[in-house]
């Protein structure tokens, strides 16, 4: 064979513990149980983050040619509802407010959106290894997956970490204006 691609086989149900909130360190641990897509699947899904922008029942092109495409919040959460809706089959250890969160119905409706979108990025990419491939692994990597921290409102000049811009993500018309040292 020429080409082999590894991961998750479609169709088949496997458990995810997603790393959100610290969740894998925890005792009892949020627990997802997947149904992963096939590639075409995964293919409709990535096709739902993205539109097509259109002006006067043109669309728009960019100064090549090539079509404009946008990703909006509203894209990618109708790409996260639909990933969960049709993938997830079961959740374990997970209460939201006092709302049992047992499927995916219920993680859709009452989920935190952090962990929305963790697993729906699970779905869509299938690279977990199995708790196999981690204890084999584990020797051999010391790289964690970076924790992050809910934003507090204040954007970061992108260009000096250590400056402050003059809008926060609440503001009404954020906008972010600084002057470059260079």
């Amino acid at each position: 064979m020429a080409r082999i691609v590894a991961g998750p086989k479609p169709g088949e149900a496997r458990a995810f513990i997603p790393e959100a909130f610290d969740n894998r360190t925890s005792e009892d641990p949020i627990t997802v149980t997947i149904q992963d897509p096939t590639e075409g699947e995964k293919r409709r899904l990535t096709l739902m983050q993205t539109e097509v922008g259109f002006e006067n029942g043109q669309m728009v092109r960019d100064a090549d040619g090539s079509p404009q495409f946008n990703i909006t919040l509203q894209a990618m959460s109708a790409f996260q509802v639909e990933a969960i809706k049709s993938h997830v089959k079961s959740v374990k250890n997970y209460m939201v407010r006092g709302v049992d969160i047992l499927d995916a119905a219920t993680l859709v409706e009452h989920g935190e959106t952090e962990l929305l979108a963790e697993v729906a990025l699970e779905i869509q990419t299938g690279y977990s290894l199995s708790v196999e491939e981690k204890k084999e692994s584990k020797d051999y990597s010391v790289s964690k997956q970076a924790a992050t921290d809910r934003s507090n409102g204040t954007a970061k000049v992108a260009s000096n970490p250590d400056s402050l811009g003059n809008a926060t993500a609440t503001d009404a018309q954020a906008r972010l204006s600084f002057t470059s040292p260079n």
